[in-house]
């Protein structure tokens, strides 16, 4: 299962705080964040520590840091339960005199890892965003090698003075007093990403993190492969709306259904093969499906197609006119030469 993700909520207050937000329902065993902006202006000072709590969920820090000489602040929180609650978060600062904005967007991520504990496993790396200036226009998260780059997402946010432009998918744009929160996020994950000001010498701060994708994880492939040798497929099998790719079983005990549908040139082949249920290939226009020394205990069915080459063990369905006459044809032909042989033995 690919990485999905979906807001929870997003808004902002004003005020030293403590903030609320609006109630949001998390599904459980899923990675949810809480990226966190805050702001002073006048005077003042940012908070040293914060707290979140809410959901039934322990919220973590992921990292925070202070930027724009002084006047703001980034934090990131994480959390994972396998039953959350629905309700409100109560965003807690402390050490601050005079803190007057608070900025708060929160995403939940599901087909992630959720080993560890509060959704640790599922957080890879995070890197706090860099700036080519002290009063920068572009903002640049670089991230590691990631740990699967087909697989696992990246998601960043970014507070700015003017309207800001993602470089990925961009999951909010929002503002508040001065500054403007954006999120963004892209599957399969990048290890750079930006977000650009519209005006320049507007000052910049957020964190990018890379989300792990639970073990398994696969995501669309329009014209690849799937191959399944000497694996035990426990469920089912399936390779939808490849256009090009072949699903191909070598050695393989499925004891569920293999299916190929809506292939226009690939094929399904199971060589040396145990199906306990039904292969099944819909809508094949030139390809073959080939069952070499195969035990099946349910049906191999090929419907519509053209140019297939069927052999093994089993019972084989052809729903082909042109196969029927061949086969009619080669019986009358039998019984033919039988009663030609036996006219000659009278």
């Amino acid at each position: 299962m690919a990485i999905t993700r979906a807001s929870l909520a997003s808004s902002s207050a004003a005020g030293a705080g403590p903030y609320t937000t609006a109630s949001q329902s998390p599904t459980g065993n899923r990675l949810v964040t809480c990226s966190l902006i805050f702001q002073i202006f006048g005077g003042g000072t940012l908070p040293t520590g914060c707290s979140l709590s809410g959901n039934g969920i322990t919220w973590v820090e992921i990292n925070h840091a202070t930027f724009v000489a002084g006047v703001m602040s980034s934090w990131m929180f994480r959390g994972m339960v396998a039953s959350p609650s629905a309700g409100t978060v109560t965003i807690t600062p402390s050490g601050d005199a005079s803190l007057k904005l608070c900025q708060w967007h929160v995403e939940e991520f599901d087909g992630v890892d959720t080993g560890g504990t509060n959704g640790s496993a599922a957080v890879v790396q995070n890197v706090a965003i860099s700036s080519p200036s002290a009063n920068p226009q572009v903002g640049t998260y670089t991230l590691a090698a990631l740990g699967d780059a087909t697989n696992n997402a990246t998601f960043a946010f970014a507070a700015s003075g003017s309207l800001v432009t993602p470089s990925d998918t961009e999951l909010v744009d929002r503002s508040a007093s001065d500054y403007f929160m954006e999120a963004q996020w892209t599957l399969p994950g990048n290890t750079s990403m930006t977000a650009t000001a519209a005006t320049a010498f507007q000052p910049q701060g957020g964190y990018a993190l890379e989300i792990k994708a639970a073990s398994g994880a696969a995501n669309f492939n329009s014209t690849g492969d799937l191959d399944a040798q000497a694996a035990t497929l426990a469920g089912s099998a399936l390779h939808g709306r490849v256009s090009t790719g072949a699903l191909s079983v070598q050695s393989a005990a499925i004891a569920g259904a293999a299916t190929v549908s809506r292939t226009a040139t690939g094929g399904l082949q199971a060589q040396a093969a145990q199906i306990a249920g039904d292969v099944t290939v819909n809508r094949v226009a030139t390809g073959d499906l080939q069952v070499q020394g195969a035990t099946i205990s349910g049906e191999a069915t090929t419907s519509a197609a053209s140019g297939e080459a069927v052999s093994g063990v089993g019972k084989i369905i052809i729903l082909k006119k042109e196969v029927w006459r061949f086969i009619f044809a080669r019986q009358r032909r039998r019984r033919l030469i039988k009663a030609s042989f036996d006219r000659s033995l009278r």
